[in-house]
């Protein structure tokens, strides 16, 4: 749901893209370790093109959160967008384009998961403080968004620091001190992330986080499953440009790091299959 927002997309989108990718990645996919679904880059580029494409492109990147999914336009510039990024990566299976995988060294892979990992804390932490920046694209944009930061400390919302500071206590203790202990007797671990979503979600309800201390929350999530529906013809050609770029840091990512995992677990992995099960997965999730 969170990835969702950074996209600019209501949140249940990210629960269907949470829920469909890793299907298919079971059945076509040859990592044994990684999960496809949302995560924060490409979320972060997809979010970059609907505000570009949206027709009212003065309001918040996270403007949508609370919308319905019908008739929502930022849904249907993402859902172009996805289904061209499907076109692309279906291309570069057909051509065995998966050869540039041959070149994607260990340097390579371990400095681009790092940068990628500098991005993703930096777009967390302005929500962390509840702090809303401006949207940052082209070179040095992460510098540009801790200039924007620092800039706008003041309007810090402290009711929501401290939910996010005991949240992030809590998973890290919870993680590095309680789990390797109740492993040594039980199998299963204990769902932290879970404990705290069920948690702060009946204190948010009780306390009014949201009327008393103007808190941000999600909102109404709606239940069961769209009715499948063709993307927007019209907005595949303005996407398109985008998917090519959003097409290859999507494998880029996706096999950088079941590269890493199959090094460290010693086994093989088959670049042509990663590209065929990275086009079925993106073409299910439009």
């Amino acid at each position: 749901m969170a990835y969702a927002a950074l996209a600019g997309v209501p949140a249940i989108v990210g629960l269907y893209s949470s829920f469909f990718p890793p299907l298919l990645y079971l059945l076509f996919g040859t990592s044994r370790h990684i999960s496809l679904g949302m995560f924060a880059v490409i979320a972060l580029m997809t979010g970059t093109v609907e505000q570009k494409l949206r027709t009212n492109s003065t309001s918040e990147i996270s403007h949508s959160i609370n919308q319905s999914v019908e008739g929502n336009e930022a849904v249907e510039i993402i859902t172009a967008l996805t289904f061209s990024i499907g076109i692309v990566l279906a291309i570069m299976a057909i051509c065995q384009i998966h050869f540039v995988s041959a070149y994607l060294s260990d340097e390579l892979t371990a400095g681009f998961t790092t940068g990628a990992a500098c991005h993703v804390l930096w777009s967390q932490i302005p929500q962390i403080f509840a702090i809303k920046i401006p949207n940052q694209n082209g070179i040095f944009n992460l510098f540009r968004k801790m200039y924007d930061f620092c800039s706008k400390i003041g309007k810090t919302n402290f009711a929501a620091l401290f939910i996010s500071i005991c949240c992030i206590l809590f998973l890290y203790i919870g993680k590095i001190y309680l789990n390797p202990m109740v492993s040594k007797k039980v199998s299963i671990p204990i769902p932290f992330e879970l404990i705290v979503v069920v948690f702060t979600t009946i204190l948010s309800n009780f306390m009014d986080f949201h009327g008393l201390h103007n808190v941000t929350v999600v909102g109404k999530i709606p239940t069961g499953l769209p009715i499948p529906t063709l993307p927007s013809l019209n907005r595949i050609g303005d996407t398109f440009p985008d998917a090519i770029i959003i097409a290859i840091v999507i494998y880029a990512i996706s096999f950088s790091v079941a590269k890493l995992f199959a090094k460290k677990h010693h086994y093989n992995l088959n670049p042509a299959q990663e590209v065929r099960a990275l086009a079925a997965q993106v073409y299910h999730d439009q």
